[in-house]
C-alpha cells in the first residue's frame, strides 16, 4: 500500500475499492452511554463510479439501546465530474439516527472512536431524530457560495433526556410529544481569496487576509410537511486571520443570531457547541457539558493564536524540536426571552434536571461563560496538548476537575506541521 493510499485512509477515513470506498475508519467502532457499544459500516461511490452521481449510506447499531440507525443519501452533479472546484450539484439525504443535542461539529463523524473518549459529566442526554433534506448547492466563483436546504425533522428524547412539560389540567408532569418542524434555508458564503485545504471529499476555508462571511436565514413553517412550529432564525458569521508580523497570527472566529417565535421548544434554539472528548476542538467549548447552555439570542467568540515559534525558537533545545506555542480564548452567551423560557412558561418542554432536581440546562442572564486555553502544538509534527480552564459558572453541576482544581483540563489534538 502506498503512502498516498495511506494518507488517504487516515486522513478521509476510507479505504477505496474500485467505484466504492467502504467503511468510515474512524466510526467502525465507538461508545457511549446512551448507546452502548456502537458498530458502523459505511460506503460511498467515487469517480469511477459515476462522473455525475453520488450514493452514500450507513448501518449503525448501539448494544445497549439495541436499536438500528440508518442513513442514506443521493447526490447529483450538474458539471461533468462531481469534485472539481467549483461545485454545483442537488442532493437529498434520510437519516435516523441519535445525536447529542447542539453538535453539529462537522470535520470529525460524531460517533467518531477518539470523541467516544469523555472527560466531565456523563454523556447520557440525547436526541432521536429523523429527518428528509433536499439541497441544492452552487458555488458561483471561488468567492461566492449559495445553499439552499429543505427539511423535515423529528426530534425525541434519548437516554436521561426527557421531554416533559407541565399538565395543568392533571396537575402534573407530562410527556410531550415528538418535536416536528419543516424549514426552508439558505445560506450565502462570502470568501474572497481564500485558500482551501481540499481532502479526497470535503475541503475547508483556510482563514487569510480577507475575512470569510456568511448570513444564514431560515424559516419554519407550521402546517407544511407536519410542522408544526412557525420562527425565524438569522445567523451573522465572521473569520479572519490577523497577521501580526514577528508573534505570529490569530484566527477570530465569530457567530451571532436571533430567533423569533414564540413558544418554541428549547431543542430548536441555540444549543452551545461542546466537546467532552479528551481531543481539544478548536470551534466547540472543551469545559461546558452537553446541553449546558441555550438560547433564542447567542454569540459566541473564539479567538486562537499561534506564536509561531516565537517564545519556543529562542531556546536551544525546543528550537531543533519546533514546538509552536498557542493560546486561545472562548466566549458563549445565549439568552431566552420571555415567550421561549421553560423556567416562565410550565406549557413548554422543561430543561432536563439531575437526581437533586437541579437544571442542567441554563439561558445565561448574567456575564459570557468564558474560558481559555495554553498549548504546545506541532509535537512530532503530528501533535497539539492544550491546558484548558474555565472561568466562570463553576457552580453548574458536574464541572470537571483536573488535580483538585474546578473547571481545569488537559485535551489532547492532531496537525500536520510543517
Amino acid at each position: 500500500m502506498s503512502f498516498l493510499t495511506l494518507f488517504n485512509v487516515f486522513s478521509a477515513g476510507y479505504v477505496t475499492r474500485g467505484p466504492l470506498d467502504v467503511c468510515s475508519l474512524y466510526s467502525v467502532f465507538s461508545f457511549n452511554p446512551v448507546e452502548g457499544a456502537r458498530f458502523r459500516l459505511g460506503a460511498r461511490t467515487n469517480g469511477d463510479f459515476h462522473p455525475h452521481w453520488r450514493l452514500k449510506g450507513y448501518a449503525a447499531y448501539g448494544t445497549r439501546d439495541r436499536r438500528f440507525k440508518y442513513s442514506g443519501s443521493v447526490g447529483y452533479a450538474f458539471d461533468k465530474e462531481f469534485s472539481p472546484v467549483p461545485y454545483h450539484y442537488l442532493g437529498f439525504t434520510y437519516e435516523q439516527d441519535v445525536r447529542f443535542p447542539g453538535q453539529y461539529l462537522r470535520v470529525l463523524d460524531q460517533d467518531n472512536f477518539f470523541l467516544s473518549l469523555r472527560i466531565g459529566a456523563p454523556a447520557d442526554k440525547m436526541v432521536s431524530y429523523e429527518f428528509y433534506r433536499l439541497e441544492y448547492h452552487k458555488e458561483f466563483n471561488d468567492f461566492v457560495t449559495l445553499d439552499l436546504n429543505l427539511t423535515r425533522m423529528q426530534q425525541g428524547p434519548a437516554g436521561r433526556l426527557n421531554f416533559q412539560y407541565y399538565d395543568e389540567e392533571n396537575d402534573q408532569p407530562a410527556n410531550a410529544s415528538p418535536v416536528r418542524t419543516a424549514a426552508v434555508r439558505m445560506r450565502l458564503q462570502y470568501a474572497p481569496l481564500t485558500k482551501w485545504w481540499e481532502g479526497q471529499y470535503n475541503r475547508y476555508p483556510i482563514p487569510g487576509r480577507f475575512p470569510i462571511m456568511t448570513l444564514g436565514y431560515e424559516v419554519g413553517i407550521k402546517g407544511i410537511l407536519g410542522g408544526e412550529h412557525n420562527y425565524h432564525h438569522l445567523n451573522l458569521g465572521f473569520r479572519k486571520r490577523f497577521n501580526i508580523k514577528t508573534l505570529g497570527y490569530s484566527v477570530v472566529d465569530i457567530s451571532a443570531g436571533k430567533f423569533w417565535g414564540r413558544e418554541l421548544p428549547y431543542i430548536l434554539l441555540d444549543i452551545a457547541a461542546v466537546n467532552q472528548s479528551i481531543a481539544y476542538h478548536p470551534k466547540a467549548f472543551n469545559l461546558m457539558s452537553f446541553l449546558e447552555f441555550v438560547g433564542d439570542e447567542y454569540i459566541s467568540f473564539h479567538l486562537t493564536h499561534n506564536f509561531n515559534g516565537f517564545l519556543f525558537n529562542r531556546i536551544p533545545l525546543l528550537r531543533r524540536l519546533k514546538l509552536r506555542e498557542a493560546v486561545g480564548f472562548k466566549l458563549y452567551y445565549g439568552r431566552l426571552t420571555l415567550p421561549n423560557d421553560p423556567d416562565q412558561n410550565r406549557q413548554l418542554i422543561q430543561f432536563t434536571t439531575n437526581d437533586a432536581g437541579i437544571p442542567e440546562t441554563y439561558s445565561i442572564e448574567g456575564p459570557p461563560y468564558m474560558e481559555y486555553s495554553v498549548g504546545i502544538t506541532n509535537i512530532l509534527r503530528f501533535f497539539e496538548l492544550h491546558y484548558v480552564q474555565r472561568l466562570n459558572y463553576l457552580d453548574h453541576p458536574q464541572v470537571p476537575r483536573f488535580l483538585g482544581l474546578k473547571g481545569a483540563g488537559f485535551r489532547i489534538g492532531f496537525s500536520l506541521g510543517f
